[in-house]
C-alpha cells in the first residue's frame, strides 16, 4: 500500500533511516514533501487534520458473547481435524474484565466486538486535536452500537468464512462508532478530550454537503453518454441505502475549545443547512 501511494503521489521517494521518526519519505511534482509514519505517536505534535478512511475496520478485535454465566470471550481453537473453530471461553478472560465494563455499553446486545487498538487510537486523536488544534474525520463501515456479530472475510470481492484459508482473505469488522465516541469524549480526571459529532450515514453526509451540485458539474463536463452514465452509477453507489449510503458513516473530532463555535455554526455534513 505504501509503495502504491508513493508511486502515485510522488516523483521521487525512498525509505528513511532508522534514526528518523518516519519510515518513508517522498516529494510531489509541486515540491510538497510527504512522510509515512507507522505509529501515530511519532507524528509531530502540531495543528493537523487527520483522515481515517476505512482504517478502523481493519484493526484487530475481541469478540464477546453474553451467556448464562455472564460475558465470555469467543476464542479461536483447533478441532480434531486440525481446522480452526470458534470456542467460548469457560471463564472470564482478562479481556472480558478489562473491556466489557463501563463506560462501554452493550445495551441489549448479546454479542459485542471491541477493538482495544481502535479505542487507543481514537483517544490519541482526541487528545492531539484538543491540545494542538485541527480535527479528525473518520469514514468507515460501521454502526452506532446496535449491531452484534459483524466479523467477516473477503476473498476476491466475495464474503467467505474468516476461519478458512487464513492469510489469504481480507478480515474486517464494522466499526462501533459508539465506542469511538466514548474513547474520544471527556471523562472524569482527563484534561484533553474532543467534541464528537456523528456518526451520520454517508447518504446524509453527502446530501448535506450538496453533493448533487458536484454531481451535476461532473455530468455536464462528461463528453459522452457512456461517461455520464458512469458518473451517475458511481454516485448512486455512494448514496444508495442498499449499497454504501447507509452502511458507510462519518464521525468527526473537534477541539473542546470550539464548543461555543460549533453550537452556533454546526459543522457541514453533520447538520442540516438552515
Amino acid at each position: 500500500m505504501l509503495q502504491m501511494q508513493a508511486n502515485r503521489l510522488c516523483v521521487s521517494h525512498r525509505d528513511s533511516g532508522i534514526d528518523m521518526p518516519y519510515n518513508h519519505e517522498g516529494e510531489t511534482a509541486g515540491g510538497i514533501k510527504i512522510y509515512w509514519y507507522n505509529d501515530l505517536k511519532k507524528v509531530p505534535n502540531n495543528f493537523s487534520w487527520y483522515i481515517a478512511h476505512e482504517f478502523f475496520d481493519v484493526l484487530p478485535i475481541h469478540k464477546f458473547e453474553h451467556t448464562e454465566k455472564g460475558w465470555r470471550e469467543i476464542l479461536i481453537d483447533i478441532d480434531e481435524a486440525g481446522k480452526l473453530q470458534y470456542r467460548i471461553s469457560a471463564n472470564e478472560t482478562q479481556s472480558v474484565k478489562v473491556l466489557v465494563r463501563p463506560p462501554l455499553d452493550a445495551g441489549d446486545r448479546m454479542h459485542v466486538e471491541v477493538s482495544p487498538r481502535g479505542l487507543g487510537i481514537a483517544r490519541q486523536l482526541a487528545s492531539r486535536v484538543d491540545q494542538y488544534g485541527g480535527l479528525a474525520l473518520i469514514a468507515d463501515y460501521g454502526h452506532d452500537g446496535d449491531k452484534e456479530d459483524t466479523f467477516r472475510a473477503f476473498h476476491k470481492h466475495k464474503v467467505v468464512d474468516p476461519l478458512e484459508n487464513p492469510g489469504l482473505s481480507d478480515l474486517t469488522a464494522d466499526v462501533d462508532f459508539s465506542q469511538l465516541r466514548i474513547a474520544a469524549s471527556m471523562r472524569p480526571g482527563e484534561e484533553n478530550y474532543a467534541i464528537v459529532v456523528g456518526p451520520v450515514k454517508q447518504l446524509q453526509f453527502l446530501e448535506r454537503l450538496q453533493a448533487e451540485v458536484r454531481l451535476k458539474m461532473l455530468i455536464d463536463s462528461a463528453e459522452t453518454d457512456e461517461a455520464k452514465e458512469k458518473v451517475k452509477a458511481a454516485y448512486n453507489m455512494l448514496v444508495d441505502p442498499k449499497q454504501m449510503g447507509e452502511r458507510f458513516k462519518f464521525m468527526a473530532f473537534y477541539p473542546s475549545a470550539m464548543s461555543k463555535i460549533l453550537d452556533k455554526y454546526p459543522p457541514l455534513g453533520f447538520s442540516t443547512l438552515k
